[in-house]
């Protein structure tokens, strides 16, 4: 399944487990090969989670080492749901 997104949902979507809580998985049902498209660009939700852009890619590029998720510059696709979950809710 394919999430398009519009701006207001970027935001929780965008911050999925990077700087929010596993509330933020509550509206969405993920399955191993969804991807989720990103309405803003990859600057825009760093700043958005108070990081630097660094910090966003050095975290999708762990995610992907650890085969949690594959990113793109404007999409993400899950591969482990569960363990994204997981990483979630270590997160304040």
């Amino acid at each position: 399944m394919s999430y398009g997104l519009t701006n207001e949902e970027t935001r929780p979507v965008g911050n999925l487990a990077v700087c929010d809580n596993q509330s933020r998985f509550d509206s969405h049902d993920l399955q191993p090969g969804d991807t989720v498209e990103l309405a803003e660009p990859r600057n825009l939700i760093a700043a958005q989670c108070g990081t630097a852009p660094e910090v966003l890619s050095r975290t999708f590029r762990r995610f992907e080492e650890d085969g949690v998720l594959s990113a793109a510059p404007r999409h993400v696709t899950v591969h482990q749901p569960d363990r994204l979950r997981e990483l979630a809710e270590h997160i304040e």
